[in-house]
């Protein structure tokens, strides 16, 4: 009788997990707080090793130095909402010294996929 139930659980494994790779992955709203010195534009997100990553086009009007950073590091954090539940993910740094696509990695992948809502909150590092 193990056999059985050791079967139907792989395959509800394999059904969950083929179901959850399957799953379009939204693309997040971005919160910018260095709006007057870039623009962000998501282009999609992807999941890598179980983690969600953003690669966003990164277009610099002016170094973010003009914005009151202190360094060429911007700051970044997500957060999931899934219903009633909103989860801050962990935060990041993604270099800005200059502009083109970036990777941002969001965290687990899991949130974000279940998510019905991303926000993308970027700042100066350290702020």
């Amino acid at each position: 009788m193990a056999k059985p139930r050791l079967l139907f659980s792989i395959v509800l494994a394999i059904a969950a997990s083929t179901a959850a790779a399957g799953k379009r992955v939204p693309l997040p709203d971005i919160d910018n707080a260095l709006a007057d010195c870039l623009s962000i534009e998501p282009k999609r997100m992807r999941l890598e090793r179980g983690h969600a990553v953003l690669d966003a086009d990164v277009t610099l009007a002016r170094s973010i130095g003009e914005c009151g950073c202190t360094s060429a590091m911007a700051a970044y954090h997500a957060i999931a909402t899934q219903g009633e539940r909103k989860q801050r993910l962990p935060r990041g740094e993604v270099a800005l010294k200059t502009g083109g696509l970036k990777s941002l990695v969001l965290g687990d992948g899991r949130n974000v996929i279940n998510a019905t809502e991303v926000v993308v909150a970027l700042s100066c590092s350290g702020a």
